[in-house]
């Protein structure tokens, strides 16, 4: 690969975005490739992380077939492994994201972000092991409700 190619590559995350987007649109590789363009061999090999630089054509084309606006999808494929990680609860606020195909509305993100928090604040030692526990499942079970499984 050229200096010029490995200086423009993508993050390796960014095929496993699309991806993701792409199955929460509920297109396939056939219908994208329609949408875009592309084809589904490109399509798929930019998923696998095979293609690590795209052109700024196809990532508009990518953009505009999943929603994204093109300067979101830039800011995503130059993310790095060293970029600073944001703190999960961050992450939740700002993404839209869906759990069992039912999109995670503001209540089922203060939820997930309950959920951690009790996680991450349980006691384990043994007498209040039980109570930690409980408290956890009490909040699985609210968004048990959030998500129609209770």
């Amino acid at each position: 690969m050229n200096k010029e190619k490995e200086e423009r590559s993508v993050d390796p995350k960014f095929g496993q975005i699309i991806k993701l987007r792409r199955e929460q649109k509920g297109y396939s590789l056939k219908e994208l490739k329609e949408m875009t363009g592309i084809s589904e061999s490109y399509l798929n090999r930019l998923e696998l992380n095979e293609r690590k630089n795209p052109s700024y054509p196809i990532m508009q084309n990518i953009a505009k077939a999943l929603d994204f606006n093109i300067a979101e999808l830039l800011e995503l494929s130059n993310q790095n492994e060293t970029d600073d990680f944001d703190e999960i609860i961050d992450v939740i606020v700002k993404s839209d994201f869906c759990i069992n195909h039912i999109f995670a509305t503001t209540q089922i993100k203060d939820l997930i972000i309950k959920l951690f928090e009790k996680i991450i604040s349980a006691d384990w030692s043994e007498p209040k092991r039980f109570t930690s526990g409980a408290e956890i499942l009490t909040v699985v079970g609210e968004i048990e409700v959030f998500l129609g499984k209770a």
